[in-house]
């Protein structure tokens, strides 16, 4: 109840959604942004498939490289927000599009050393968080990868140990 959750959606019919069951929260810490996260600020087009019934698929929406004739969606980097609170956690599912989230929270991931969440099997992605100093486990039975800080970063940042928060 504290705390604050950011949450991106860019699709507008699936932010629609998110909106009104945010609005049945009993807190009001929640702030909705209808954009993309990617590495920058520009507009992006928005791939969203069809199931084989011809319903839409919003599950799988993806950021691809043309914007003709598709949905097209601004995309900000997190970085840009400049948040200089203490993130704690960061959640990233973004259909192949992790490496640019990514990057575009660079300072985030610095500054911050949160707790990562990520729907990846990137071998790339998993070494460079590993660079940073972040330390991976499978979570079972999830296609997501959890990626935390290690003792180092930890005890650089907030010039504790975890073990001692």
């Amino acid at each position: 109840p504290t705390g604050r959750v950011i949450a991106f959606e860019p699709v507008p019919a699936t932010f629609s959604l998110l909106a009104a069951n945010v609005q049945r929260l009993e807190h009001a810490n929640v702030t909705l942004i209808n954009a993309a996260v990617s590495s920058r600020m520009s507009v992006v087009g928005m791939s969203i498939p069809k199931f084989s019934t011809g319903l839409t698929n919003y599950y799988e929406a993806q950021i691809v490289s043309s914007t003709a004739g598709l949905l097209n969606v601004l995309s900000l980097s997190v970085d840009s927000l400049q948040i200089c609170e203490r993130v704690a956690l960061v959640k990233i599912d973004a259909e192949g599009h992790e490496a640019a989230v990514l990057e575009g929270m660079r300072i985030l991931l610095t500054q911050h050393c949160p707790i990562l969440i990520i729907e990846t099997e990137s071998r790339e992605i998993i070494a460079e968080l590993s660079a940073l100093g972040y330390v991976q486990e499978k979570l079972a039975n999830s296609p997501n990868i959890l990626f935390r800080p290690s003792q180092y970063l930890q005890k650089t940042q907030y010039g504790e140990s975890a073990s001692r928060k």
